[in-house]
Parts: structure tokens; sequence; C-alpha cells
């Protein structure tokens, strides 16, 4: 099994950050940072949206 990470198209990228979420609330950071990861969200992405989620939602709302 493959360890590299996979692009996440755009459109799914909110899906993956959600449930990315949701996995911290149940298994912590680590585990839902690990899942993003393996799913292609961008470093930096994983960092803002576990460490400051009221970031995730402010730039949500802008759209």
């Amino acid at each position: 099994m493959s360890t590299e990470k996979t692009p996440t198209p755009r459109t799914n990228l909110d899906k993956v950050v959600d449930a990315g979420i949701a996995l911290k609330e149940v298994s912590g950071m680590r585990a839902a940072a690990k899942f993003m990861a393996t799913l292609g969200v961008p470093d930096a992405v994983i960092a803002r949206v576990l460490c400051e989620p009221a970031w995730r939602r402010r730039a949500a709302s802008r759209d």
C-alpha cells in the first residue's frame, strides 16, 4: 500500500476537510491530520482547519 498523497479535486476538498474535522473529535488531531494528508489536502490547510477552525468557517462564508 502506497503512502503517497493523491491530489484531491477542489470540489471534494471541503468534504474531506469536514470529515477530517469530525474525525478529530473522535480520534484526535493526529489521526485527522493523517487522514486529510493521505487524501491530498495541503499541509497548510490541514494545520489551519485543525488548529484554527474559525478561520475555515470565515473563509467558507465568503463564497
